[in-house]
């Protein structure tokens, strides 16, 4: 049912030095933002999937820390959660001072190829409290809409 799925915890603020918190907890799969600093992307109308713009500039605004992780089809999303949530949990005495002072948030993103649900379990919600996390977003992607993005026929 579910085909991907996408984790990303980010920690942002004016004041966070991302150099600091990257060389404290020395993590792969992170990407670092500088305030000001110029970002290409494209980006998507979220109702018909149309391409809006194609390396568009940004511009960053705000100091920005991104983990993350991803995993395909067999992995059933409560597991990748609660396994991605643990693994932050367990960066904690670094993250800790940064999260206290910063904006922290988790963005869950998952491509399934029907409508679907998932519940927040116990233990998923009491390791959101310890890592001290500000919001969660949870994105559920119809494979459907990905067809209609890449196949303009």
């Amino acid at each position: 049912m579910y085909t991907s799925k996408f984790f990303t915890f980010t920690v942002e603020g004016d004041k966070l030095d991302v150099m600091e918190l990257n060389d404290n907890i020395n993590l792969d799969n992170v990407t670092l933002g500088k305030k000001s600093m110029r970002i290409s992307k494209e980006c998507y109308n979220k109702e018909d999937t149309t391409l809006l713009c194609s390396g568009k500039t940004f511009v960053q605004k705000t100091n920005r820390w991104v983990y993350s992780a991803e995993a395909q089809n067999h992995t059933t999303v409560g597991y990748f959660l609660t396994k991605n949530l643990e693994f932050i949990a367990s960066k904690l005495d670094v993250l800790k001072p940064f999260v206290k002072k910063n904006k922290t948030y988790i963005d869950l993103t998952i491509y399934i190829e029907e409508k679907t649900s998932i519940k927040l379990m116990k233990k998923q919600i009491e390791l959101l409290h310890k890592i001290g996390v500000d919001d969660i977003a949870i994105e559920f992607v119809l494979e459907s809409t990905l067809d209609k993005l890449f196949n303009n026929d």
